[in-house]
């Protein structure tokens, strides 16, 4: 691979990670991360059933 496409790719890898993260925060009907506990586990549990005719999706993040 040459140094221009290398160049080229990462520009563009670029560009679309700052389109996701631009995305993600300013589109509508975001709610903020929690971190998940037991006590606010219910609240979360009604908060993802709430509208089931949108896709959803849950990101589980390790510190290991």
């Amino acid at each position: 691979m040459s140094l221009v496409r290398k160049k080229y790719a990462l520009w563009l890898v670029a560009v679309i990670v700052a389109a996701l993260i631009g995305w993600y925060l300013w589109s509508p009907g975001n709610i903020p991360l929690v971190t998940l506990k037991q006590d606010n586990l219910e609240l979360f549990r009604d908060a993802f059933n709430a509208d089931s005719s949108q896709a959803r999706a849950v990101l589980l993040l390790s510190p290991t």
